[in-house]
């Protein structure tokens, strides 16, 4: 079992969000990407994508109301064998690289 670290509440929320992948800095357009949230938090959320987001470099997600949130995919993983991911993305970025990869969590594209 996972210890929660998050100091943010999170709330269970499924809807569907719209996301582009950039796969490097100087990606200026990046990839579409359709994907439906599992939970958020005003420091990120969780998300199911049919895309393997582990090698973006930065994430921009685009919610119903279309205010566009840029973050970090900390993690990415198979969920299930119906080849969808689920991904974590954290809005923060500085302040949760050290404990996450202390803790052998951090996605190797977050930089």
């Amino acid at each position: 079992m996972f210890e929660e670290r998050r100091n943010d509440g999170r709330t269970n929320l499924s809807v569907p969000v719209s996301c582009k992948c950039f796969f490097n800095p100087k990606d200026e357009k990046g990839l579409p990407i359709e994907s439906v949230t599992l939970n958020v938090s005003d420091s990120g959320l969780c998300l199911y994508s049919v895309s393997d987001l582990s090698r973006c470099y930065k994430i921009e997600v685009h919610s119903v109301n279309g205010v566009p949130r840029h973050g970090k995919v900390v993690w990415c993983r198979p969920s299930g064998d119906l080849g969808i991911y689920q991904a974590g993305i954290s809005f923060r970025h500085e302040d949760d690289e050290l404990v996450l990869r202390k803790e052998g969590l951090l996605s190797p594209s977050f930089r």
